[in-house]
C-alpha cells in the first residue's frame, strides 16, 4: 500500500480514497479500476491542455501530451482530429481504441502500458513512427495496411519466435526496427529472416538469447544487409563494411589487409598531388620575387622623390656624387669641383655636420678619430670600481678657520683642485648650469683639504704629499658617472646635519616644558 501524499502510476489519492469507499462491492458490473481511476473525458483532457501549455480549443492541437496521467483507456479524444503526435507513454492502457477520427496521426508513442495486442489502427493509413516499447506484445500482427510506416519499436515485450515477426516483410517503408530485449530464443535463420528486408538501415536485435548461438552473427547480417548503417549498439562504418566482405571470401587474413588498404587508400587522397605541390612552391616564389621587387622599387621611387625635393629647392645633397663611381673623367672632376666649392662655403666641420643630418643624424668621424686607436680600458676591479674607500676622517672646515686664511692663495699643487672658501647650505642652494664640473667643484670644496682627490680618502698631514708626487687624478668610473647623484646627495645630508643642530641648539635655549613638546616634532624631520 503506498504511503499517504503518493501516487500510484499517476493515480490521484482521491481515487485511491474513492477506490477504498467501494470496495464492498460495484452495483453497475464494471470493474472496480475502470470506475474509480482517472477516465480520459474532455474536460479532464482540457484541463490537461491548460497545465502543459497546450491549446484550449482541441482542433488546434496537433500535438498532445497525456502521457504519465494513469489512464485506462483511450476515450473523449473525438473533436481532436488534427492531431499528428500523440503521447500516451507511461499509462495504464490495456488496449488501442478510439483513433479513428486521427487520420492525420503521424506519430504514435504507447510505450510502458499494458497492451497484449497491436490493434484498433485500421483509420491511421499515414502512420509513420510507432512506439509500443515495453508491453506485453506476443505478436506483430495487424500492420499490413500499415504502409507509410517508417520506425518501429518493439522492444522489451515478449515476443518469442522470428515468425511472430512475418508481417513486418509486408511493409515497403520499414526501414528502422527495435526488437530488442525481447525473448526469441530461436538461432537458425535469424540472418536469413532479415535478409529478406533489403531496405533496412537500422536493425537492434540485441538482448535476445538466440544471438548467442548464431555464429558471426554481425559480420553476416551486415553482408546480408548491404544499406545497414547501424546495428545494436554500434554504427556500420565503411571499413566495417569493406573488411565483413573481405572476410567472406578470406577469412581473417583477408579481413585484416582490407583494413589496412581502407586506411591507406585514405590516407593517399588527403596527400597532396606532385603537379599541385609543384604548381604551390612556383606560386610561393613568385609571390616573394614581386614582394622583393615591390620594395626595391618603393626603396628607388622615395630615393628619386627625395632627390627632386632637394634640387626643387635649390640645394643638393652634400653626399652625392655617386656618378663618379662609374670611373668617367669628366664626372670625376666635376665631383672634385664640387667639394672644394662646398668646403669653401661650408668650411669642414659644416660639411660634416651636414651630411651627419642627411644620414640621419649618423655622426661621420674625422680621418684623425678614425685612424687614431680605442683607449686601452684599464683593468677591472672590483673594490675600485664598484666601493668607494672608506673615509679615514673628515671634519668640515669650520666658520672661524675659514675666516682667518688669507685673502689670496698660491697656486695648487698637481692633482689638487683650486680650494674654496667655507661652502655652506645656502650655497647648494645657488643655481647651477647642471653640469658635472660644476658639482664636482662643490663636492672636493666641502671634503677640505686634506682630501687625496685622486684615491677618494684621506689620511691626516699626507694629503699635500700624496697630491704633489701624482701627475694626474685618479677617479673610479662609477664616481665619474654619479658625480651629480652624489653631489645632490651630500648637500641633502649637510642640510639636514644642520637643521637637526639648530634644533638642539633652540632646545637647549628654551624652557623645560617647551623643549618636550618640541622633541616630539622631531620625526617629521626629513
Amino acid at each position: 500500500m503506498a504511503p499517504t501524499g503518493s501516487t500510484v502510476l499517476g493515480v490521484s489519492n482521491k481515487a485511491l480514497a474513492q477506490v477504498k469507499k467501494n470496495e464492498k462491492g460495484v452495483d453497475n458490473g464494471e470493474d472496480l479500476e475502470t470506475a474509480n481511476l482517472p477516465r480520459m473525458t474532455p474536460e479532464l483532457l482540457q484541463s490537461i491542455c491548460k497545465e502543459r501549455q497546450m491549446w484550449m480549443l482541441p482542433h488546434l492541437n496537433t500535438q498532445l501530451y497525456l502521457n504519465y496521467k494513469g489512464f485506462l483507456r483511450i476515450e473523449g479524444m473525438e473533436d481532436y482530429v488534427n492531431v499528428r503526435s500523440l503521447m500516451l507513454d507511461n499509462n495504464n492502457i490495456t488496449k488501442i481504441e478510439g483513433l479513428d477520427r486521427m487520420t492525420e496521426l503521424r506519430s504514435l508513442h504507447l510505450g510502458g502500458n499494458r497492451i497484449t495486442e497491436i490493434e484498433g489502427l485500421e483509420s491511421n493509413i499515414d502512420l509513420r513512427h510507432l512506439n509500443i516499447e515495453g508491453n506485453a506484445i506476443r505478436c506483430v500482427s495487424n500492420v499490413r495496411h500499415l504502409v507509410n510506416l517508417e520506425s518501429l519499436n518493439v522492444s522489451a515485450n515478449r515476443v518469442e519466435d522470428l515468425e511472430d515477426l512475418a508481417e513486418l516483410k509486408e511493409l515497403p517503408s520499414l526501414i528502422n526496427i527495435d526488437i530488442s530485449a525481447n525473448v526469441i530464443e530461436e538461432g537458425e535463420g535469424v540472418v536469413e529472416f532479415w535478409s529478406e528486408m533489403q531496405k533496412l538501415k537500422v536493425l537492434r536485435y540485441h538482448g535476445n538469447g538466440g544471438i548467442r548461438h548464431v555464429s558471426h552473427y554481425r559480420k553476416r547480417l551486415i553482408n546480408a544487409l548491404p544499406d545497414l548503417t547501424y546495428m545494436d549498439e554500434r554504427p556500420v562504418f565503411p571499413v566495417e563494411r569493406k573488411a565483413c566482405k573481405a572476410w567472406e571470401s578470406g577469412g581473417l587474413e583477408a579481413m585484416h589487409a582490407a583494413k589496412k588498404d581502407f586506411h591507406r587508400e585514405r590516407h593517399s587522397q588527403c596527400g597532396v598531388d606532385a603537379d599541385r605541390k609543384e604548381l604551390v612552391t612556383n606560386m610561393r616564389k613568385m609571390a616573394i620575387e614581386r614582394m622583393d621587387r615591390e620594395a626595391k622599387e618603393q626603396k628607388d621611387k622615395e630615393e628619386t622623390a627625395r632627390a627632386s625635393a632637394l634640387k626643387k629647392n635649390g640645394t643638393t645633397p652634400l653626399g652625392s656624387g655617386r656618378e663618379a663611381q662609374d670611373g668617367d673623367l669628366a664626372a670625376l672632376a666635376e665631383y672634385e669641383k664640387g667639394w672644394k666649392q662646398k668646403v669653401s662655403l661650408y668650411g669642414a666641420e659644416g660639411i660634416r655636420t651636414k651630411i651627419a643630418q642627411e644620414n640621419g643624424g649618423k655622426h661621420m668621424p674625422k680621418p684623425s678619430e678614425a685612424a687614431a686607436p680605442a683607449p686601452a680600458q684599464r683593468q677591472h676591479s672590483a673594490d675600485f670600481d664598484f666601493a668607494p674607500a672608506e673615509r679615514m676622517s673628515f671634519a668640515p672646515p669650520s666658520r672661524t678657520a675659514a675666516a682667518q686664511e688669507p685673502a689670496t692663495q698660491t697656486a695648487p699643487a698637481a692633482g689638487r683642485r683650486q680650494a674654496r672658501g667655507p661652502v655652506d647650505v645656502a650655497g647648494f642652494r645657488q643655481s647651477s648650469t647642471g653640469q658635472a664640473e660644476d658639482y664636482t667643484e662643490r663636492l672636493f670644496s666641502v671634503l677640505g683639504d686634506d682630501v687625496d682627490v685622486s684615491l677618494g680618502f684621506s689620511e691626516p698631514g699626507q694629503g699635500a704629499g700624496k697630491a704633489a708626487a701624482k701627475d694626474e687624478p685618479v677617479m673610479p668610473l662609477i664616481w665619474e658617472n654619479r658625480q651629480a647623484e652624489t653631489a645632490r646627495a651630500e648637500a641633502h645630508c649637510m642640510e639636514q646635519n644642520m637643521r637637526a643642530a639648530k634644533q638642539f641648539q633652540e632646545e637647549a635655549n628654551a624652557p623645560k616644558g617647551v623643549a618636550s613638546f618640541r622633541s616630539n616634532g622631531m620625526d617629521s624631520l626629513d
